[in-house]
């Protein structure tokens, strides 16, 4: 399955099997596009629109898909004057179907669910919001009888750090990373919190991570993954080094020694080009 978000496809048509109308009467309202792979080929199945598809809501500006791929997450950025909302859709009876639109709470700003992440299974949403503004802009929801409920916020220590602007989980789900590459006091040299789970219960970060050789304008932590296992974190410094306008990007490796996360390899790319071609390694991983 292969889930597709279109932030500003123009239509107001609602959604339909791949083979109904298609217009383009209400700009940027957004849309998704599910294919099935059949025959090696993959093939329009679904083509997915809000409930309400007005101008600028934005529908697909993020998308997720759980493991299982019974649930589709679908953040509407623009819904309710930017204040976002996420979409959560069931794939029952053979068919995509609408269950629930998760509203923003009232204790955060605006820009609901600019970065979300279901679980393998499906029941736990992870959501980012406001990452340019708000402190308190990370959260864990549950799907609890029924509803989806928020069961923890994430707290970092800085304003303004963007945390939140990308983040993963590994496989057994009990350790969080989640990059913040605005932090250090605002200077965009970048960070890397990292979170465990002890007894079913998120604590405090239990790591702070930044990179040896990282400087101001970075952006350490703009893209971060952790293996399955839990063992290695990689973190992305697109803009390392900051001194120089060429051959930009760094990935930084951290393992697990000893209980400590520790930094044991820097990945550049091996290039010997021009130095008036700007080239950056490591946008994403």
């Amino acid at each position: 399955i292969l889930v597709i978000g279109s932030q500003d496809e123009d239509g107001s048509a609602p959604s339909h099997d791949g083979n109904g109308t298609y217009n383009d009467d209400s700009n940027s309202s957004g849309a998704v596009y599910i294919y099935n792979l059949v025959n090696n080929q993959y093939v329009l199945s679904k083509y997915l629109k809000s409930q309400t598809p007005e101008v600028n809501i934005r529908f697909g500006w993020a998308v997720e898909i759980n493991e299982l791929g019974n649930i589709i997450a679908v953040t509407g950025k623009g819904y309710d004057s930017n204040n976002g909302c996420i979409y959560i859709y069931e794939y029952i009876n053979n068919d995509w179907q609408f269950r629930e639109i998760i509203e923003k709470p009232t204790d955060i700003d605006f820009e609901f669910g600019i970065r979300i992440k279901l679980n393998r299974l499906g029941n736990k949403l992870y959501i980012s919001s406001n990452i340019w503004q708000s402190t308190r802009t990370f959260h864990e929801y549950e799907y609890i009888n029924n509803s989806w409920t928020r069961t923890h916020t994430f707290i970092n220590d800085g304003s303004d750090d963007k945390f939140g602007c990308n983040f993963d989980l590994n496989y057994n789900e009990d350790i969080l990373v989640i990059g913040a590459d605005n932090a250090f006091n605002n200077n965009k040299r970048g960070a890397v919190y990292v979170f465990n789970k002890i007894n079913g219960t998120w604590g405090n970060y239990i790591a702070y991570l930044q990179g040896n050789t990282q400087g101001s304008d970075d952006y350490f932590g703009s893209d971060v993954k952790i293996s399955g296992d839990g063992n290695t974190i990689l973190v992305i410094a697109y803009n390392n080094p900051s001194n120089t306008n060429y051959h930009k990007g760094a990935v930084f490796v951290f393992n697990l020694i000893n209980g400590s996360w520790t930094e044991t390899n820097v990945i550049k790319l091996p290039i010997t080009y021009d130095e008036s071609n700007k080239i950056y390694g490591g946008l994403s991983i």
